[in-house]
């Protein structure tokens, strides 16, 4: 897998960069993926199906390229777009085929949050590229259960453990200043993830068309999901943002 990092102006860039390398570092630990993230200068700081996988600091509009879609909630900090399609003979499971991770520097200046920030939503958004979901359920208007069919629950709700995880769905607010570090739950979903998989394929669950999910019973890689780390499933080929 490549992570294209799209220049970002100043000492921000850097920043973004190191983050990015340093979340790549950690799932890398826990799956066993090789993943490389480079620099691309002329990269232009659109996020589409373009066959790579970007991160992209929005500075201007907190928006998709799309004007004609709304704007992104300008209370998260990031959001990552995953595009997957469906597995032959398995319409429970999907392959991701790329993700773009956006975030949002219109609403937030990095710099002045505390340390580390950075690195936990980076931490956080490479862990949805890899086809992690969130570890409790943001909406009141959704009712999610996890693999075994429990209700997921409610992220005003959920036991400490459960908000401390790095894929809660705002990484900085449940410790301050956010975490560098993967937990074990994290590292252990990872690891299960992804050791029957082949390098560089990510065959996953992916969200389902409308965006509210449904458990997966990932039949493809013959695997559970750990702990509170919860996946959805996909009927077709589609395009699916993650918040946060």
């Amino acid at each position: 897998m490549q992570l294209v990092v799209v220049p970002a102006p100043g000492p921000l860039g850097s920043a973004l960069l190191a983050a990015t390398e340093h979340a790549a570092q950690r799932w890398h630990e826990a799956t066993g993926l090789e993943i490389v993230v480079r620099v691309e200068p002329g990269a232009p700081p659109r996020v589409s199906e373009d066959g790579r996988t970007s991160v992209v600091l929005r500075t201007r509009r907190w928006c998709p390229d799309d004007p004609s879609l709304p704007c992104h909630d300008p209370s998260r900090h990031a959001l990552t777009q995953l595009y997957t399609r469906p597995v032959a003979g398995n319409p429970k499971a999907a392959e991701i085929l790329e993700a773009d991770i956006e975030l949002n520097a219109v609403h937030f200046d990095w710099q002045a949050l505390p340390p580390h920030s950075l690195d936990a939503v980076l931490l956080h958004e490479l862990g949805h590229v890899l086809g992690l979901e969130h570890t409790c359920n943001a909406s009141s208007l959704l009712e999610r259960v996890d693999q075994r069919g429990a209700p997921v629950p409610r992220c005003g709700e959920a036991a400490p453990g459960v908000r401390a995880t790095s894929m809660y769905p705002d990484p900085l607010e449940p410790v301050a200043g956010g975490r560098a570090e993967l937990s074990d739950d994290e590292r252990q979903a990872g690891a299960e993830l992804y050791a029957h998989t082949a390098p560089g394929l990510a065959r996953l669950a992916a969200l389902s068309p409308n965006g509210l999910g449904t458990p997966a019973l990932l039949a493809v890689l013959g695997l559970g999901c750990m702990s509170s780390l919860w996946l959805a499933r996909s009927r077709r080929r589609s395009r699916t943002p993650h918040g946060g």
